[in-house]
């Protein structure tokens, strides 16, 4: 059974093939446009400059072995680069490590205790001349050239939560 659409629910699909509302499209473009980004030479020198060090972090995991009666202390290590947050100044790993515990019921009479690791960003490049401007978005020409500065010191590295803050504080401002 299909639900009703509301009124704003109801916006004309007129781009590709109509599937898409001009907004889908637009953001579509925006957010590729932003992972393009990435390989732009001058923020991969910013990040560089930020640099501070390569260390070796243990994931603190301790694996349990169904077939012994006490676990295995076996603990993985993987290696970090950190760098430096312009906001706060603080060293602050690349990525942080993401756990989920997982249970696998054995047709046997044991349990196997497993986990899941994945490693989440822990840093954003920061546009110190905003991107998107009070005035939101005027043209792509304006919102390219804005996110592809060719200045390096127009770039910040910082930590996810000073990049957080900063984000409220303009989007406060913007509105």
């Amino acid at each position: 059974m299909k639900k009703k659409l509301t009124d704003k629910q109801k916006v004309i699909r007129t781009c590709n093939l109509w599937t898409m509302t001009p907004a889908m499209k637009t953001n579509m473009i925006r957010s590729s446009l932003r992972k393009l980004s990435t390989y732009w030479k001058p923020i991969q020198e910013c990040k560089k400059l930020a640099k501070l060090d390569r260390r070796k972090v243990s994931t603190g995991i301790i694996y349990h072995s169904p077939t012994k009666s006490e676990p295995e202390r076996e603990i993985d290590y993987v290696m970090l680069n950190y760098y430096k947050c312009a906001s706060c100044n603080k060293s602050v790993p690349e990525k942080t490590f993401e756990f989920k515990e997982k249970w696998i019921k054995s047709k046997m009479l044991w349990q196997l205790k497993t986990f899941e690791i994945k490693l989440k960003n822990n840093l954003a490049l920061d546009h110190i001349n905003p991107v998107v401007t009070e005035a939101w978005f005027t043209n792509w020409t304006d919102f390219i050239d804005r996110l592809l500065d060719e200045d390096v010191d127009n770039y910040q590295l910082l930590c996810n939560d000073c990049h957080k803050n900063l984000t409220q504080k303009e989007n406060k401002n913007r509105k």
